[in-house]
């Protein structure tokens, strides 16, 4: 696959992101903030709002974020389903990571409440047309076509 088809990819999964988190409607964090996937933190945030949200001094530098650490994830864990990507990688008796997991995008466990994970996985993988349990992209070396991205990873 092309790199220009995993980035279309990318930019795709980032847009159905977009439409969960709110940022078609106007009084969402995720429009107010300039922040289309209600990220924490990265490396064009500008500070956070009451709830931790990031606040972006565009929607071009929130949504360049937002690309570049569902890359990053997508790179880390190229075998990665959809449901893993949003719930990360927990023990099912307890709900906690296991022992060096990936903590989720969207875990339930999140101390701001909220999250539905699966929900959310449903969404995303029904308007990229893929079920929740299929890898994002399978059997890719990502590494060798996506260039590391710059700086230290936040992404376990």
């Amino acid at each position: 696959m092309p790199v220009e088809s995993i980035m279309s990819f990318i930019q795709d999964f980032v847009k159905w992101c977009m439409l969960e988190e709110g940022f078609n409607l106007p009084h969402k964090a995720a429009w107010n903030n300039n922040n289309p996937l209600n990220l924490n933190s990265g490396p064009r945030c500008k500070g956070r709002d009451a709830n931790g949200h990031g606040i972006y001094a565009s929607i071009a530098d929130g949504f360049a974020d937002a690309e570049e650490l569902v890359e990053e994830i997508i790179r880390k864990h190229p075998e990665i389903t959809l449901s893993t990507f949003f719930a990360g990688e927990r023990d099912p008796a307890t709900g906690a990571v296991i022992a060096g997991g990936y903590s989720g995008f969207a875990p339930a466990a999140d101390p701001r409440g909220a999250n539905a994970p699966l929900a959310y996985a449903e969404f995303v993988g029904k308007g990229l047309g893929i079920g929740i349990a299929e890898a994002l992209l399978p059997k890719l070396p990502l590494p060798s076509v996506i260039p590391s991205l710059a700086g230290p990873s936040a992404v376990k």
